[in-house]
Parts: C-alpha cells; sequence; structure tokens
C-alpha cells in the first residue's frame, strides 16, 4: 500500500502544508552552462572588454594616422629637395 506523504502525525500538523513536502527544488546552479541569466552576464562582460579594446585601438589608430601624414609631408619634401640637387648637379657638368 502507497504511503500518503500528507498525513499528519501530530495533532498540530494541520497547520503545516505538507503537499510540497518532498518536491525537490530546482536552482541555478543545476543548470550550469544552460543557465541564460549566467551567459549574459558573460557576454556583458565580453561586449565590455570588447568596447575597451575598440576606444583603445581607435586612439592608437588616430596617433598612427597622424604620423602617417606628417611622414608623407617630409618625404614630398626630400622628393622635392633630391630632385633639386639632382638638376643642380646636371647643370654643373
Amino acid at each position: 500500500m502507497k504511503e500518503n506523504k500528507q498525513t499528519y502525525t501530530h495533532l498540530k500538523d494541520y497547520t503545516h502544508d505538507m503537499s510540497y513536502e518532498n518536491e525537490s527544488s530546482i536552482t541555478n546552479k543545476d543548470r550550469k552552462n544552460l543557465d541564460l541569466t549566467k551567459q549574459i552576464d558573460e557576454l556583458k562582460k565580453q561586449l565590455n572588454d570588447a568596447v575597451i579594446i575598440d576606444s583603445v585601438h581607435k586612439k592608437l589608430n588616430g596617433t598612427l594616422q597622424k604620423r602617417v601624414t606628417e611622414l608623407e609631408i617630409d618625404n614630398k619634401k626630400l622628393a622635392a629637395e633630391v630632385s633639386d640637387l639632382t638638376e643642380r648637379l646636371c647643370k654643373c657638368e
């Protein structure tokens, strides 16, 4: 015969709801990698890291672009100077 889990053993047990007495509870620890809130938190952390890296890259790229522009200007000046010196050398011969 089945034992009824809702039987009262003491006179004052009628105030206690025993219908969920042996039920198991699900916690987030049981879900491990399937827990969506955990996955969302990890993705938010990765996004924050990516945003920081992106801002650093943008700053570095801006600095490098300025330097490239300066070098291009210097290169044009040097090319003009070499051209001028070549013309002078040809005139002297």
